[in-house]
């Protein structure tokens, strides 16, 4: 079954965007600190800090793992399961063939249940194979 996920190009590029943001909150705090700023500034630094460099490294560890969280590109489920799959899609039967003995089978893009004279998925409208 395919499913769909994000590139790893949005992640990589979200890393990097965290980096340019922990520059800022570096530079933030030290001029905060040497110019005797309120001692909220400079804690507001450390927090922003704090906050990016976890950001940082989660998006770059999603980018480069092999089973990461996607929800834009196509991949197959036997390449790659969907983390997304187990909470947004009822159970499913693992094999989308005939079922038995029901003249049934199952949506190869939704999983719902289609009768063997069904050229159109009852329920997301797809053509079926």
């Amino acid at each position: 079954m395919k499913s769909i996920k994000p590139g790893r190009g949005r992640s990589r590029l979200s890393g990097y965007m965290g980096i340019i943001a922990s520059i800022w909150a570096l530079i933030w705090t030290f001029a905060a600190v040497s110019l005797g700023a309120p001692i909220f500034f400079p804690i507001f630094g450390l927090l922003f800090l704090i906050v990016t460099v976890i950001h940082t490294i989660y998006h770059f560890r999603n980018a480069s793992g092999k089973n990461r969280y996607s929800v834009y590109d196509v991949v197959d489920s036997a390449e790659e399961p969907d983390p997304l799959d187990i909470s947004v899609r009822p159970e499913v039967p693992s094999s989308h063939q005939d079922g038995p003995a029901t003249g049934s089978r199952y949506c190869p893009y939704c999983g719902a249940r289609a009768e063997k004279s069904f050229a159109y998925c009852s329920q997301c409208g797809r053509q079926l194979p």
